[in-house]
C-alpha cells in the first residue's frame, strides 16, 4: 500500500482496536481509519498540484474473485472503491465464479484493499460475537446480520461522502487538489469497459428480521465518511 509509514502505522494501531471486545471502539477505529485515508488522499493531491507532478496512471486490476459474489462483500467493496476515486465491475468467469475488477490509480486501489479486508474482518468479528452471545445462530441468521450491516453502511457512506466532499470544495485551500481528483475520476470513468449491464436485483428471500436488525444496529455504529453510488455492474452473462 502506497501510504507513508507513519500513516500505515496509525491504521494498524487503529484496526488492532477492531479486535477488542468493545464494539464501539472497533466501530470508531474503522471510522477514524477511513478519515485518515481520505484526508491523506486529498493532501497528496494538493502537494502534487503545487509541485505540478505527473498524475499516476489509471489502471484496471483484479480486486478479488469468488465462486459466489456475496451481496454484503460486494456492497463494501463498491463503497470503498468509489469512495476513493475508483470504479468497479464484476466480470463473469467461464463456468462458475466472479472476479471483481477495480479501475483506478494503483495507490488508491491498494489503500482500498487494506480497508476492505479490515472492514470485512470487523463485520465477521461482530458476527462471531453475536453468535457467541446467543443473539444469532446458524448460517442464515449470520448472513442476514451481514446483509443488515452492509445495507446501513452503504446508505451512511453515501450521505456522509456528499457532506465531506462539499466541505472540501468549499475550502479554498483544497481547490487545486479537488480539481486534480475530479480529473482522476473522469479518467477512471473513461477507462471503464463499455456496454456494461447492471446486475439483476438479487432474488427475494425471507430475511430473519432480528438478525438483519442486529446487523443494521452494528452498521449504524460504524461512521465512514466516503461514498457509494449503486451496486456493481456485471460484465457478460446475467
Amino acid at each position: 500500500m502506497n501510504l507513508p509509514e507513519n500513516v500505515l502505522k496509525r491504521l494498524q494501531d487503529l484496526f488492532s482496536l477492531a479486535r477488542s471486545e468493545d464494539v464501539n471502539e472497533a466501530a470508531t477505529a474503522a471510522a477514524i481509519a477511513q478519515r485518515i485515508c481520505a484526508k491523506y488522499r486529498v493532501d497528496a493531491a494538493l502537494i502534487a498540484a503545487e509541485s505540478q507532478s505527473p498524475e499516476e496512471a489509471v489502471e484496471t486490476s483484479e480486486f478479488f474473485e469468488a465462486n459466489r459474489l456475496s451481496t454484503w462483500r460486494k456492497a463494501i467493496a463498491a463503497a470503498l472503491l468509489r469512495a476513493n476515486g475508483c470504479e468497479c465491475f464484476a466480470a463473469r468467469k467461464r463456468g462458475k465464479g466472479v472476479t471483481v475488477m477495480a479501475v483506478g490509480r494503483p495507490s488508491d486501489v491498494a489503500t482500498v484493499k487494506y480497508l476492505y479486508e479490515s472492514l470485512c474482518n470487523q463485520v465477521e468479528w461482530l458476527v462471531q460475537e453475536c453468535r457467541k452471545n446467543g443473539k444469532i445462530s446458524g448460517s442464515k441468521q449470520s448472513n442476514d446480520f451481514r446483509l443488515g450491516a452492509s445495507a446501513i453502511l452503504k446508505q451512511r457512506i453515501d450521505r456522509e461522502s456528499l457532506q465531506t466532499r462539499q466541505q472540501l470544495r468549499d475550502d479554498p485551500r483544497y481547490k487545486q487538489a479537488m480539481i486534480r481528483l475530479d480529473a482522476v475520476e473522469v479518467a477512471v470513468r473513461n477507462k471503464m469497459p463499455g456496454g456494461l449491464k447492471r446486475e439483476a436485483a438479487p432474488r427475494q428471500r425471507s430475511l430473519d428480521a432480528n438478525a438483519f436488525a442486529l446487523g443494521v444496529k452494528a452498521g449504524q455504529e460504524v461512521v465512514l465518511e466516503n461514498g457509494i453510488r449503486r451496486g456493481l455492474p456485471s460484465k457478460g452473462g446475467k
